[in-house]
């Protein structure tokens, strides 16, 4: 499995752009969904100190047992992050950081970098984009989503997991639930909901 594929540089939360290993776990997030995987020894990096790993409720064995849900193909357009080719690149203009920063002499400023427009990716390249899925193709509605249960879901997240194998999600009961826990054969995860 790819795990760079399920990071990306969305910036609602602390967000690593690379897998990380810490304890049994191999670790990937986006940012809104975190998946682990068994530690896998080529991979090094050490957990970012801003995550509280022990806060994100990862799911206790059986726990998931929703079924993943069958969903409407929701509008789309051309990706504004790739262009459309489903392929980028780290921004060369601020490293993948997307944003710069600049002094004049009294004051050191930051600002979203233009050339990428505060993504962190610009198109071309070989990795995967993590807006579209690689598809090209990202929602018209940058808010789309799926209710399951009393919970709503991003439709963007909801397509990164959906074709992993035998994908199951957790308890989707309660208006209140922040987070919802999902397992798959090989490892399990936790994504962020959204406000109904």
């Amino acid at each position: 499995m790819d795990l760079t594929s399920f990071c990306s540089l969305d910036r609602e939360m602390p967000t690593f752009s690379k897998p990380f290993s810490h304890g049994d776990f191999t670790y990937a997030s986006d940012g809104r969904m975190i998946i682990r995987v068994p530690r896998i020894p080529e991979i090094s990096s050490a957990k970012p100190d801003a995550l509280k790993l022990e806060k994100l409720g990862f799911p206790a064995d059986g726990e998931c047992v929703t079924e993943f849900p069958e969903y409407e193909a929701l509008e789309r357009h051309k990706c504004p992050i790739c262009k459309g080719y489903g392929k980028v690149e780290e921004c060369p203009e601020c490293d993948g950081e997307g944003s710069v920063e600049f002094d004049n002499g009294y004051h050191m400023y930051s600002a979203d970098c233009k050339s990428c427009g505060g993504e962190g990716a610009v198109s071309g390249g070989n990795e995967k984009c993590s807006n579209c899925n690689g598809t090209g193709r990202s929602y018209a509605d940058g808010w789309a989503h799926v209710d399951i249960g009393d919970v709503r879901l991003s439709a963007r997240l909801l397509d990164k997991i959906k074709d992993l194998p035998n994908v199951k999600l957790g308890p989707v009961d309660g208006a209140e639930r922040k987070m919802v826990a999902f397992s798959f054969d090989g490892g399990d995860g936790v994504l962020m909901g959204m406000v109904k």
